[in-house]
């Protein structure tokens, strides 16, 4: 039945095939590429009266999952979260609840530490550093 066909018509029908393919492949994975509104690295620390208290961190936010660290008098306690459409954060520092809010490029928050004078202990953070 197809013993008349020439390699043309199939490779015209091959090619659109390959198109059609390669359109949905780009189509289907913008959603993939959109980045999140704060998506990126942020680098911050927190305020306290004390030493141990005082800190710098890193968090990095993809698709509103957050993760990150926090260094302080030596020690390294991971962060982790996420983001609300609006910038509201909820998370934890090493099982520490911790809120906070993004706002284009800068960030606030804080948690309850008890050894920390007043307990509460403030973060501050922009984009990219």
């Amino acid at each position: 039945m197809f013993r008349n066909k020439s390699l043309s018509g199939y490779s015209v029908i091959s090619g659109a095939a390959i198109a059609i393919a390669l359109l949905l492949g780009v189509v289907g994975s913008t959603q993939v590429l959109a980045a999140g509104p704060y998506d990126g690295t942020w680098q911050g620390s927190s305020s306290a009266m004390r030493g141990y208290c005082q800190g710098n961190f890193t968090l990095t936010i993809v698709n509103n999952k957050v993760s990150g660290t926090r260094t302080a008098s030596q020690v390294t306690n991971k962060i982790v979260g996420t983001v609300a459409p609006d910038g509201t954060f909820t998370g934890t520092l090493s099982n520490i609840p911790m809120t906070g809010k993004f706002d284009q490029n800068s960030f606030s928050g804080s948690f309850m530490y008890q050894p920390c004078p007043g307990g509460n202990v403030t973060m501050t953070a922009h984009r990219g550093g």
